[in-house]
């Protein structure tokens, strides 16, 4: 498995680009920088080529990335347009490439506004732009993972039963390359049982986790978030899991909450 480290909810502002964070994730035991993906689809080409040059050095590694589309790219809704959201995703999938990255997360709440669309409807849109998506995986060899995003925070996918539907939907039309995310934080949010985690675990390349704070644990994990990982580690899960949290408070706490989490994924007790 490998561990990484989310920085979308760790800058100031946030979702911008710290390359500070670059060293600092790997000092902290962390195998990648999860970055968002709009935020570097944002930089110009001067900024991106020098994080390029600074990725082929000894800290960055970039397995996957978050925040798909801004909320200026609509996917739902009256506003949708193919030819913008093509223009977006020739940049974006361009550059998650020369990252290397191998999972791109869809979670993108203010892109996916349903506004009062009818379910079914705002449902043909989405997965109109997921059969979009799949083009692009198929082109550069990657895959999209569905994020579902908790109520409140999005009026759209909130529970994680709510994107495997739509994942399944997808991959009976041919979307091989679309699959599942589970984010622990929203799921506990909305008080979901983890025996959906479970449930769709065939369908999920990727978690998501922090405490209901947005931070890192500190001596040990909440009740949620030790049952979630005694399941996925007792079901053999192997793919990627990332910290989507706030800047640490200090070196210390990141680097206890790294040796917590692969602690938890191996069964080691941590003194």
């Amino acid at each position: 498995m490998r561990y990484g480290f989310c920085t979308g909810f760790a800058t100031n502002p946030r979702f911008t680009i710290d390359s500070s964070l670059e060293a600092a994730v790997s000092s902290w035991g962390f195998d990648y920088i999860e970055y968002p993906l709009m935020s570097l689809v944002a930089l110009t080409e001067e900024d991106f080529a020098a994080l390029q040059k600074r990725a082929a050095g000894p800290h960055l590694a970039c397995d996957s990335m978050c925040n798909l589309f801004p909320g200026s790219v609509p996917v739902v809704g009256n506003a949708v347009s193919e030819e913008q959201i093509r223009t977006y995703l020739d940049i974006a999938f361009e550059r998650a490439a020369a990252l290397s990255s191998k999972k791109i997360i869809f979670g993108s709440a203010g892109a996916r506004k349903r506004n009062g669309l009818p379910l079914e409807k705002a449902n043909q849109q989405f997965l109109t732009c997921l059969h979009l998506l799949e083009e692009y995986c198929s082109r550069y060899q990657v895959v999209v993972l569905l994020e579902a995003i908790r109520r409140g925070e999005a009026d759209y996918i909130n529970t994680l039963a709510e994107g495997a539907e739509l994942v399944y939907r997808a991959r009976e039309k041919g979307c091989d390359h679309i699959g599942l995310m589970a984010d622990l934080f929203h799921m506990e949010s909305n008080g979901e049982p983890l025996s959906d985690l479970e449930r769709y675990l065939p369908l999920i390349q990727h978690i998501h986790l922090c405490e209901m704070d947005r931070k890192l644990p500190k001596e040990q994990f909440s009740p949620y978030l030790q049952k979630a990982i005694e399941i996925l580690r007792v079901k053999a899960y192997h793919e990627t899991v990332s910290y989507e949290s706030v800047m640490p408070d200090n070196r210390a706490e990141a680097t206890k909450a790294a040796e917590l989490l692969k602690a938890g994924f191996s069964n080691i007790k941590i003194e």
